[in-house]
């Protein structure tokens, strides 16, 4: 056997040919190499992708819906603002449940069966205190 015969080693198929040149590896190098990332790496990754989209998706329902209680006129902090559906038959999914992991056209349809409202005035029409517009 050469010494070419000794550098031109098969594992396993034949399509995954390792080809040694001295010390380099060209198959440890394309496929064992390459890609450094884990899962754990991919998924912290994930889950700040989604917050941030959430949080877009957020700020663009609310200023949509015009960007402050349409009882009280609130609109000091975003995050005390919440949608209320008129009619919870129509409702097909809750903004603030599922909502921000769906499509801006979903969400826009499903904006539109709502009423944008502080915290204060959204218990205060559950509880029946106040009247919707």
């Amino acid at each position: 056997m050469s010494s070419l015969d000794n550098n031109n080693k098969f594992r396993g198929s034949a399509a995954v040919a390792q080809l040694t040149v001295g010390t380099f590896s060209l198959h440890n190098h394309y496929f064992m190499g390459r890609e450094k990332r884990k899962y754990a790496d991919r998924a912290a990754y994930m889950v700040k992708a989604v917050d941030k989209r959430r949080k877009l998706i957020r700020k663009m329902s609310v200023d949509y819906k015009g960007g402050r209680c349409e009882i009280c006129g609130y609109s000091k902090c975003n995050n005390a603002l919440e949608f209320h559906h008129r009619d919870s038959n129509a409702k097909d999914f809750g903004i603030s449940a599922k909502g921000y992991t769906r499509s801006w056209e979903k969400v826009k349809a499903e904006l539109n069966k709502c009423i944008l409202l502080c915290a204060n005035c959204h218990r205060e029409i559950h509880d029946g205190v106040t009247q919707l517009p």
